[in-house]
Parts: structure tokens; sequence; C-alpha cells
């Protein structure tokens, strides 16, 4: 049951972060990759990667500013990124690591939705 709540706290950044990328880029349907013509464009942020993800925001700059003044942040961010796709995968998550991940997963994903 954790590790069920544990990835969907993962995914959830992942798609505020890609969420802040199409609004950087002006990108309207961010699911409309498979057309032939954007598959190239979209390939570069069609991973799971939350630090290259965060990278491509438009808010990085302000993002490692934030990392440098507010050590809690940098706690939650640290949380975060420690999760990855593979984690769906690894059936020993407990309810403590569950919880940890998304209550980080909160505070990070209000910073993002406040920048959407």
């Amino acid at each position: 049951m954790w590790n069920g709540a544990f990835y969907l706290a993962g995914y959830s950044i992942e798609l505020l972060l890609k969420a802040r990328i199409c609004k950087n880029l002006g990108i309207d349907n961010f699911f409309e990759f498979d057309l032939p013509v954007k598959q190239e464009f979209y390939r570069v942020f069609k991973n799971h990667n939350i630090r290259e993800l965060m990278m491509l925001t438009g808010i990085y700059d302000e993002f490692v500013r934030l990392e440098i003044q507010d050590k809690d942040f940098v706690n939650h961010w640290s949380r975060v990124i420690k999760w990855n796709e593979a984690s769906r995968y690894k059936v020993n998550k407990t309810e403590s690591d569950a919880t940890y991940l998304i209550i980080s997963a909160k505070i990070i994903g209000v910073w993002i939705k406040e920048r959407l």
C-alpha cells in the first residue's frame, strides 16, 4: 500500500514540473507529443528525472536562490529528488517513507504551483 503512495507522490512533482515547462515554452497540450513533428522537440523533457526537469522550468534560478536561503526547503527537495520512476518496483517502502515523501511533495508542489 505505501509503495503506491510513494510512487504517486513522485509523479505529482514530475507532472507539476512538466506543466511549468509547458508554460515556459508556450505549449498548450503536453500530451500531444505523439505527433511526428513534436516528437523530437518533446524528447528533451519526456523523462522522469526531477533534477533535469527542474532545470528546464524557467524557474531554476529562483529555485537555487531559495535552496541557498531555506534549509527546510532543501530537506524537502532532497527527499523529492530521491524518487525516480523505478520506485514503483521497490516493495519495501514503509508508512514513514511514504509519509515523509508525501509531505515533502506537497511543500515542493505548492512552490511549483505558485509559479504556474
